[in-house]
């Protein structure tokens, strides 16, 4: 997940995207507030009125504009290596620690609420949706290119997926688990790891 940038924009609805990502950071989901957001914004609760009538339908529109942070930082990625991609992919995907612990927090209290909250559903399936479709098309590129070990796919993105939000809160561990020439064994049964993945590549080379 990609710092927001903080240079000022003449779009008051980009400032207020900003000032939502800083007030969840520091005050999580439970605590933030219409208040809180406007402290972070430097105006007035009207003023953040004035775009979004609630809580909900502001936090709805900062999840349409992380994801579309997110798919304009995977569309820069110009390599067609798939090993390469998948590797670029997965570091989208993982948030480092220390920048973003309380904001992956904040989201994943969010993502909690999707059973009550229609549009939140939405919006998180969407973006699963396309996590899942860019993962497959990668490894299914790397199996064909001869990159990857014939491996179902589809099982490959779904834990791969299952590991990143499980194991996000743990980025040591998850970094291990990706980079390691040799796979933490007790997983090894459960999924093939991204080293696994790679094995073709090693035997032929």
């Amino acid at each position: 997940m990609a710092d927001l940038p903080e240079r000022t924009s003449s779009d008051p609805n980009v400032e207020i995207m900003r000032a939502t990502y800083r007030a969840l950071r520091e005050s999580g989901y439970a605590d933030l507030t219409i208040k809180r957001i406007a402290e972070e914004y430097g105006k007035s609760t009207a003023a953040i009125h004035y775009h979004y009538d609630t809580k909900d339908d502001l936090l709805v529109a900062f999840l349409d504009y992380i994801l579309e942070r997110f798919v304009e930082t995977i569309h820069e990625v110009e390599t067609t290596d798939p090993e390469r991609r998948l590797d670029l992919l997965l570091d989208q995907l993982l948030v480092a620690p220390a920048d973003h612990h309380d904001l992956l927090i904040a989201v994943l209290e969010m993502r909690g609420q999707t059973p009550y909250n229609e549009a939140f559903a939405d919006r998180f399936q969407r973006n699963d949706e396309y996590v899942r479709y860019m993962l497959r098309t990668v490894i299914d590129h790397g199996i064909s290119e001869g990159v990857f070990t014939d491996v179902d796919a589809e099982h490959a993105t779904r834990a791969l997926i299952l590991s990143s939000m499980g194991d996000a809160l743990e980025p040591s561990f998850w970094t291990r688990r990706i980079r390691s020439p040799q796979p933490d064994r007790r997983q090894r049964s459960t999924f093939p790891s991204f080293s696994e993945l790679r094995q073709t590549r090693s035997a032929g080379s």
